[in-house]
């Protein structure tokens, strides 16, 4: 619904005007509030599932506009890494004969959780789409999807298009530090990472070094905090003798 509103919005406004949005949010970012963080989720999703339009109706304006954020957040980019053909593994749920597409994806349905845990690492990204649809597949499941290498990056997409599964920090966390991950899919779940999640993807020297660049630079906009109570700092008997302090000296 919020990506159908998305939609609804670019369409119907002027570039300009839909520029104005996306850079009204971008600049909330620091507050981490939920609103903001529901709206950069399904703003990444739109990106996914309906690119020419956010070229038409937002790129065009951003890149007259010289808005270096926004450009950086829509342009598509390929993963660090990418999986070769004869590294592209379908796995053996039967001892005696490989299963067909189709009876993959129906197993994919299954409440098995022995079949099912086998069914993680395939290839196909319609199989992972119905595995993380199915009540029986647990976080760690997505977990093990989300950060198996090497992985088609198809794979991984269906991962961050998942409302159940999208939303959970620590499954962000495996996408953004997996080099297979599409490093638009990355820059944009960098925008809902918190504090200690941007270090950690700043530090992770596997992924693309322009995702740790973008880490880096995204932690410029969290203010350290103090490690003095700040009543303290403000306490009259500090007051006083911070005014002492200036005061010129007798010698």
């Amino acid at each position: 619904m919020r990506v159908a509103l998305w939609r609804e919005f670019l369409e119907s406004h002027h570039p300009d005007d839909n520029l104005s949005l996306v850079r009204f949010i971008l600049a909330q970012r620091p507050n981490r509030h939920h609103g903001t963080q529901v709206a950069m989720l399904s703003f990444s999703r739109l990106l996914h599932e309906h690119r020419p339009l956010v070229e038409k109706k937002l790129l065009v304006a951003a890149v007259v506009a010289q808005e270096q954020p926004v450009i950086d957040l829509l342009i598509e980019r390929k993963p660090a890494k990418e999986i070769a053909a004869a590294e592209v593994r379908v796995p053996r749920i039967l001892p005696d004969r490989d299963l067909t597409l189709g009876e993959r994806r129906s197993l994919a349905r299954s409440r098995d959780r022995d079949v099912l845990s086998r069914l993680l690492t395939d290839p196909d990204a319609g199989v992972i789409g119905i595995l993380l649809q199915n009540p029986r597949v647990l976080e760690r499941d997505v977990l093990r999807i989300a950060s198996g290498q090497p992985n088609r990056s198809e794979v991984l997409t269906q991962v961050f298009k998942n409302d159940r599964w999208c939303r959970r920090r620590q499954v962000q966390l495996a996408l953004m530090q997996n080099p297979y991950t599409p490093s638009d899919v990355s820059r944009s779940l960098l925008e809902l990472l918190d504090e200690s999640g941007l270090r950690e993807v700043a530090a992770a020297r596997s992924i693309d070094a322009a995702i740790r660049s973008a880490a880096k630079h995204r932690l410029r906009s969290f203010p350290l905090d103090s490690p003095i109570d700040e009543s303290l700092v403000k306490s009259e008997w500090v007051m006083d003798l911070m005014a002492r302090r200036d005061e010129p000296s007798s010698d």
